[in-house]
């Protein structure tokens, strides 16, 4: 394996990080993600891993745990202005996760993990977000700065406080789009 050259081990490394092209199969954002494990196998294939900005461009985070934030951080300074597309998850971690932490603490990690993503806005290609309005935006999302943007989609719940109305869970949610600094979104 050392023998091959450099672009198609990254393209094999590509299959591994992306095996199918949907957002919803990419691997989790964990510390069992396979990027991890392909930069340990000799140092060839790490100096190839830690080399190559997009295999560190796509992820999936389903589920928040104190460690989410910093992986993230790591995958978007690796990816280092590469355009980045994500599945995410909000709002459905347990309190278990968070050890003796209360909900409060939680909902602060997930709050975290947005604001940073929110950060690298001018580089989201392709994004899934799914979860509950409390935990993954403000009451208007606003695409400013979004020139790389080709495709968002938008799951959020808003639950009222009644037994009743919580089981039709959907309603809508209004997103402000300007096409002059979204130019290259094609679905929303």
């Amino acid at each position: 394996m050392a023998q091959l050259q450099a672009d198609i081990l990254v393209h094999i490394f590509a299959f591994v990080v992306d095996p199918d092209g949907t957002l919803e199969s990419l691997p989790h954002l964990d510390e069992t993600h396979p990027i991890f494990s392909l930069s340990r196998v000799c140092l060839v294939w790490c100096k190839e891993v830690l080399g190559c900005k997009t295999l560190w461009s796509k992820f999936r985070i389903e589920n928040v745990v104190p460690s989410t934030l910093r992986l993230l951080t790591l995958f978007l300074d690796r990816s280092a202005g590469s355009n980045i597309s994500f599945y995410i998850k909000i709002g459905e971690s347990t309190i278990q996760n968070f050890g003796d932490d209360s909900a409060d603490t939680a909902i602060w990690h997930h709050h975290d993990v947005v604001q940073e993503l929110l950060k690298h806005r001018g580089r989201w290609e392709h994004v899934h977000v799914y979860g509950h309005r409390e935990t993954v935006l403000d009451d208007t999302l606003t695409l400013d700065n979004m020139i790389q943007l080709r495709s968002l989609s938008l799951e959020v719940h808003v639950f009222t406080s009644t037994f009743a109305d919580r089981s039709t869970g959907f309603h809508g949610y209004e997103v402000e789009v300007d096409l002059r600094t979204a130019n290259r979104l094609r679905t929303l």
